[in-house]
């Protein structure tokens, strides 16, 4: 055998809000890449991959919840990731 530690960390159902069952990414081919951070749909029409931004110094990550609440109190939102690329 082969130990492995863990790290785990229990999170409230409520922060999240979607959660994909093993049978939905499996029906759609999905390949999750955590190293690289990224996600990688095997779809008939070609392959789509959704590559993660990691934040960089400086920059402020919030939870959905956080941002709702925030949004609630009159502020700006801004979200975008757009990525073009074509493959070689």
């Amino acid at each position: 055998g082969q130990s492995m530690p863990e790290d785990l960390v229990i999170r409230p159902v409520e922060l999240y809000d979607v959660i994909l069952g093993m049978d939905w990414l499996s029906c759609y081919r999905v390949h999750l890449d955590c190293f690289r951070g990224r996600v990688v749909f095997g779809r008939d029409a070609g392959r789509l991959v959704y590559q993660g931004v990691r934040p960089t110094s400086g920059s402020l990550v919030i939870s959905a919840i956080q941002a709702e609440q925030v949004i609630g109190q009159g502020c700006e939102a801004y979200l975008a990731t757009i990525v073009m690329s074509e493959s070689s």
